[in-house]
């Protein structure tokens, strides 16, 4: 391999001597930013898929925060408590009971369940077969 070099003349030895000085370094340059680049892409979606996730997380956890709350309001609602225990027990209840209640606590808990945009239907349910459903309380569309 000297001898080839050897033979050369001297300006082809500069060309190929500037060549190699030239190409070796910026072939280690290319490599270098070619893997920084790669770990940026790399990066970048990573920090995107943590905040989307993050945000995710954050929606999610408010709308169990809102459908809890929601929930207890239900549970805490004392009339709705009376009115199950009373037919639970067999208590009789009169048809003026049932409207009354429909038309004052039902009405305030389908307020309450089409005011939550997750919720879709709240059903409350009765231990007594005598005790017709009718108290299905939808979202209005």
């Amino acid at each position: 391999m000297r001898e080839w070099f050897r033979d050369l003349k001297i300006n082809q030895k500069f060309t190929i001597m500037t060549g190699v000085i030239i190409f070796i370094p910026l072939l280690l340059l290319w490599i270098i930013f070619f893997q920084n680049a790669q770990s940026n892409d790399i990066n970048e979606e990573v920090y995107a898929v943590e905040s989307s996730m993050t945000e995710t997380y954050n929606t999610l956890q408010k709308t169990v925060e809102l459908c809890n709350m929601t929930t207890e309001v239900f549970l805490n609602n004392r009339n709705l408590i009376d009115m199950l225990s009373r037919l639970s027990m067999n208590m009789d209840v009169t048809t003026e009971d049932y409207v009354v209640f429909k038309q004052n606590d039902i009405s305030v808990l389908e307020r309450l369940v089409n005011s939550n945009p997750y919720l879709y239907k709240a059903r409350v349910y009765a231990n007594n077969n005598n005790f017709p459903e009718l108290f299905c309380i939808t979202k209005i569309a």
